[in-house]
């Protein structure tokens, strides 16, 4: 029997673009695709509504009618909302989920609001906190994102946690070489176009938009707790160059070249010499494409609707008892 699902948050991929909506809208997908009625509801964000892989995407007032007024079995939070809507699920007799992406401490809050299952984004962050959960890596359908890579050398999000300054360092230190800086979802975005160096806006479509363009991604992130962009790229063979955070260690593996964000010179160098030798290049672009293949993530999304359904029944069959 098919669920009612509703996934509730501040804002909803397509119109807020950042790694945790993504992921949001790759489980979202995963139960439409397993025969659920499935609705993302971007409570906080401005007016829009789209259906994307199946699922109705609704943000703003729309979006805030549907989960007053809406019957749902489950419901599925993260983020600050979830301290809002944990409650009031629990208060209409509907199941709840908390994806957790990082382990910042006032996700404590809201893990201890009691949602009745915690779905983790990796696994050193359930570790981290230590409360009983699955583990769903961020999913990467490689068809969504695989393409033959280009030039340039690129960077995801231009705030400066992620690397901006950089990002901009090293494109003065190679003027030779294209670089493409993509503004993010969130964080003030650092924007300083160049000779060598080309400013997109965040897109939907990062395959034709972005990795059809570029030939090596950069992650000299401060702070990262899985780096989907990293494991989007190396679908189409694209080497990362990331600084090693537990979740880029964890998602990019022995396929990542990782090097500490503060030392500039050591990604120059690892630039030059990837560029410089396409023996060395067609390496890194083989076991890029290796890793995503050893990381799929088809098995913890069919334990994830499993998990979702199990909820739901065991709702309905306390409600019949």
């Amino acid at each position: 029997m098919a669920l009612k699902i509703a996934f509730v948050a501040h804002g909803v991929w397509p119109f807020l673009k950042a790694g945790s909506e993504t992921m949001m809208h790759g489980l979202a997908r995963s139960l439409h695709d397993g025969g659920h009625n499935v609705v993302t509801l971007g409570v906080r964000d401005t007016p829009g509504s789209v259906v994307l892989d199946g699922v109705t995407v609704l943000s703003g007032g729309e979006a805030r009618r549907r989960w007053r007024l809406g019957r749902f079995d489950v419901v599925i939070t993260h983020h600050s909302e979830s301290l809002r809507v944990i409650p009031a699920a629990r208060s209409r007799g509907i199941k709840s989920t908390l994806l957790v992406h990082s382990d910042e401490d006032h996700i404590s809050r809201q893990i201890e609001a009691s949602p009745d299952l915690v779905v983790y984004n990796t696994k050193w962050v359930r570790e981290a906190f230590g409360v009983p959960g699955m583990v769903v890596h961020p999913p990467v359908r490689p068809e969504d994102h695989a393409t033959t890579p280009g030039d340039a050398v690129t960077l995801v999000n231009l705030n400066r946690d992620k690397g901006a300054e950089v990002f901009y360092e090293l494109a003065r230190r190679l003027p030779d070489v294209q670089f493409i800086g993509v503004r993010g979802g969130h964080g003030a975005q650092i924007t300083r176009p160049g000779p060598n160096v080309t400013i997109l806006d965040g897109t939907a479509d990062m395959k034709r938009n972005v990795w059809s363009r570029t030939s090596i991604l950069l992650m000299p992130s401060l702070h990262e707790s899985y780096g989907l962009a990293g494991m989007e790229a190396m679908a189409s063979g694209i080497p990362v160059i990331a600084n090693p955070t537990a979740g880029l260690c964890e998602a990019l593996g022995d396929a990542g070249v990782f090097i500490d964000r503060e030392d500039v010179d050591g990604y120059e160098a690892q630039l030059r010499l990837l560029l410089a030798n396409p023996d060395r290049m067609k390496l890194a672009r083989d076991a890029a494409k290796a890793r995503v293949g050893r990381l799929s993530t088809g098995h913890e999304l069919a334990a994830f609707v499993d998990a979702i359904e199990r909820l739901a029944a065991g709702e309905k069959q306390a409600a019949a008892a």
